[in-house]
C-alpha cells in the first residue's frame, strides 16, 4: 500500500474555494478532488501556522476559512512550517 500524498495549500486556495462556490465550498472543483482523495486516504491536506495567522487577519471570511481548513485537515494535521 502506498503512502498518501501530503499537500500544503496556500491561503489563497482556501479563498478560491469560497469564490468558486460561495454557497458550498465543497463543490469547488479542487475542493471536491481533495475531499474525495482524503476519504480514500490517498492525499492529506496539512495546514501551517501561517495559514492560521492569515485566517486570523481576515476581516470578512474568518469563520468560513477556518471551517475549510478544519475539514480538509480532518482537524488533526498541522505542519510545523519553516516560518517559526
Amino acid at each position: 500500500m502506498s503512502r498518501p500524498i501530503k499537500i500544503y495549500l496556500d491561503q489563497s486556495a482556501y479563498g478560491q474555494f469560497l469564490n468558486q462556490s460561495p454557497d458550498d465550498w465543497k463543490k469547488a472543483p479542487v475542493a471536491e478532488i481533495l475531499l474525495r482523495e482524503q476519504a480514500k486516504n490517498t492525499a492529506l491536506v496539512w495546514a501551517s501556522p501561517t495559514n492560521v495567522l492569515e485566517t486570523l487577519q481576515s476581516n470578512d471570511r474568518r469563520r468560513e476559512l477556518a471551517t475549510i481548513m478544519l475539514a480538509l485537515t480532518a482537524a488533526k494535521r498541522m505542519w510545523g512550517g519553516s516560518d517559526f
